[in-house]
């Protein structure tokens, strides 16, 4: 209960008010690598195998950010 009360919801979620204070683009990009985290950590703790349908998956996440930034800073050019 502890671990779900003080750093999954207090902390993170300052740390979320924080960022979007600074740059609310980068904050959502941060939002959109939770998965790839949560595929990590459920390996390292959990031993979860991590297989082809992961890297498929978090390779498309990557390249959607990768496209969204990339459109970002040309359309600012």
């Amino acid at each position: 209960m502890f671990w779900l009360i003080v750093p999954v919801s207090m902390i993170a979620m300052q740390l979320w008010f924080y960022l979007i204070r600074i740059d609310a683009v980068k904050a959502s990009v941060w939002l959109f690598l939770c998965p790839i985290f949560g595929f990590a950590y459920s390996n390292i703790l959990l031993h979860e195998p991590i297989t082809a349908f992961t890297f498929a998956g978090t390779a498309l996440v990557i390249g959607g950010l990768y496209l969204a930034q990339k459109m970002k800073t040309g359309e600012q050019q």
